[in-house]
């Protein structure tokens, strides 16, 4: 009987993790077709823990600016992105308008201070043109595919380091 229940289990999370793996798949394919971007993301660091791990997969819906309330997680282009585009992940710590327009300051649980507060590299307040969309969740907690990016997460640090020049000495 113990084994049947583990066997049962190992499917269960095996069926998952096919499932999980179609879904990004057919997202992402339906993003190519329509010339959207996918409504997936990978999240590549631990700046919301406990929430979202390194590795987490995360689904949003893109959304209006307005619809947004404090303590939602959402997904927005970076102002800070050099040298490539960067999007995060964080959530909303605060809302303020200026002449009418909604701006949406941003942290990551796991962070010390908001995005845009110092010590760090500013990130100005987020805008409707740079917001992406919504992650998610019930309640506060944005639903997730925990870890499945890691793999990917490596290899591209890996690549990243090979494509690197060496260090020549004189």
């Amino acid at each position: 009987m113990g084994g049947y229940i583990k066997l049962g289990i190992r499917s269960f999370t095996g069926n998952l993790l096919f499932i999980a793996a179609m879904f990004l798949i057919i997202a992402r394919f339906l993003s190519i077709w329509s010339g959207t971007p996918p409504p997936i993301d990978l999240v590549t660091s631990n700046s919301t823990t406990p929430a979202l791990m390194e590795g987490d997969v995360v689904v949003w819906t893109p959304t209006k600016i307005e619809d947004i309330r404090v303590g939602d997680a959402i997904v927005f282009k970076s102002y800070v992105h050099w040298p490539d585009e960067k999007i995060v992940v964080h959530r909303v710590s605060n809302i303020t308008y200026n002449k009418g327009e909604i701006l949406l300051e941003t942290k990551g649980d796991a962070n010390t201070w908001t995005d845009q507060a110092e010590p760090h590299i500013l990130e100005p307040y987020i805008r409707e043109e740079n917001l992406m969309g919504k992650v998610i969740s019930i309640g506060q907690q944005p639903l997730k595919i925990p870890f499945i990016g890691l793999k990917g997460i490596w290899i591209n640090n890996g690549l990243n380091l090979l494509s690197q020049p060496t260090a020549s000495k004189v």
